[in-house]
């Protein structure tokens, strides 16, 4: 998986943990898990500018196959 693809992953992650977080009645599990999210959405923002500076640059990591598509 291309490492700048991560974002879109801790987003769904994320939004899931909200949906779990709405069926929660215990008060200090539902912001725990809301807290996670949050730390989630925090990681998909920093990936998405640090995209940004480096979409179009070189990427070795990147497989030939990934390259020609």
């Amino acid at each position: 998986m291309d490492p700048f693809d991560r974002a879109e992953c801790y987003r769904s992650r994320a939004e899931e943990l909200r949906r779990m977080a709405d069926g929660m009645r215990e008060r200090d599990a539902r912001a725990a898990l809301l807290a996670v999210a949050e730390g989630l959405d925090h990681h998909a923002r920093n990936l998405d500018a640090t995209g940004v500076k480096f979409r179009w640059g070189h990427r070795p990591w990147r497989r030939r196959s990934e390259q020609a598509a």
